[in-house]
């Protein structure tokens, strides 16, 4: 995890190392040391997110996505998609119905199908009633 790799160059830099070989020795890119990750800042959109799926329990991140953008919300799906997940709002599969059939749907076995039929030859193996 980048946030752990930047815990031990932050130690290695302490041990006056350079950062950049803090980097090379941890295999954390320079622009990650330097870059620092912003919090984000989405606690409205988590809310707003939940509502919606509350309301449509059946309904997955996509057409939440939709909602949300016909509200006028400039939000990308793949974002909607990371909240969707990181709050476990994954909806539950339908559970599969048997099909259940009666004595009256039962299919006989026909005993007529192959009465009188001879095989005739290889390239026409059945031969019609006589």
């Amino acid at each position: 995890m980048p946030t752990e790799k930047r815990a031990v160059v932050r130690q290695l830099v302490a041990a006056h190392i350079k950062p950049f070989w803090a980097c090379v020795l941890v295999g954390l890119p320079k622009s990650s040391w330097h870059d620092r990750p912003q919090p984000r800042q989405d606690s409205e959109l988590r809310q707003q997110i939940h509502d919606l799926a509350r309301r449509f329990p059946r309904r997955g991140y996509r057409f939440i996505h939709a909602l949300l953008a016909r509200g006028g919300v400039i939000i990308n799906k793949k974002r909607v998609r990371r909240v969707w997940r990181e709050e476990g709002l994954a909806i539950e599969p339908k559970a599969s119905r048997k099909i259940r059939t009666g004595e009256q749907f039962r299919c006989r076995r026909s005993t007529r199908v192959m009465s009188g039929r001879t095989i005739s030859s290889l390239t026409r193996p059945w031969k019609g009633p006589p």
